[in-house]
This record gives C-alpha cells, structure tokens and sequence, in this order.
C-alpha cells in the first residue's frame, strides 16, 4: 500500500523529469557547439594548425568574440549540466551509475 507521503514524492520527482532531461541535454550540446565554432574558426584563420595551436589562439584577432561567446556558452552548459546530475542524485531512486560518482 502506497502512503500519501510517498504519492508526493513520486508527483514531484515526475515534476523534475523534463528539467533533469533538459539539463542533461545541455551538457551533451555545450561541447558540440564548442566544437563547431572552433572548428569553424579553425578553418577561416589562414595559418592556423588544429595539431600545433592552442584553441584559445582562435580569441586573438578578428572574429575573436565569436571564441568567446562560444567559451562563455561551454561553460555555462557545463554548469547547468552540473546542477542536472545533482538533482538526479536527490530525487529518490533517480541515481544511476555516472551521477552517483558526482554526488
């Protein structure tokens, strides 16, 4: 038998599913974009080597702050992403293996 406690902590957790899905999804699209505007900027900066230059070398000249929007966007998917497997740890029962080693 269910108790009334336990009706409103699968309600909320089911509340918090599509937030945790949206967080999660933010990590995976943070390191892709990252990788496109680099890899863009890569390829538009005449004497630029993938293999032999920093990508941070992207931020100097023109076009730089495009580099830096795109550092700005990383980080702040990353955080997000954070805060995702955190809330995944909470909710009871809604852990699995990688945000359990990030609690």
């Amino acid at each position: 038998m269910i108790t009334q406690e336990q009706e409103q902590a699968r309600t909320a957790v089911d509340d918090r599913r599509p937030v945790t899905g949206a967080l999660a999804a933010a990590g995976i699209a943070g390191p892709v974009i990252f990788a496109v505007v680099a890899l863009v900027l890569g390829l538009l900066r005449p004497g630029y080597s993938f293999v032999g230059d920093p990508v941070v070398k992207l931020v100097a000249g023109p076009g730089g702050w495009v580099q830096h929007v795109s550092f700005v966007i990383l980080g702040s998917f990353m955080k997000r992403t954070r805060s995702g497997s955190i809330s995944a740890c909470v909710r009871p029962g809604g852990a699995r293996l990688a945000p359990r080693y990030s609690c």
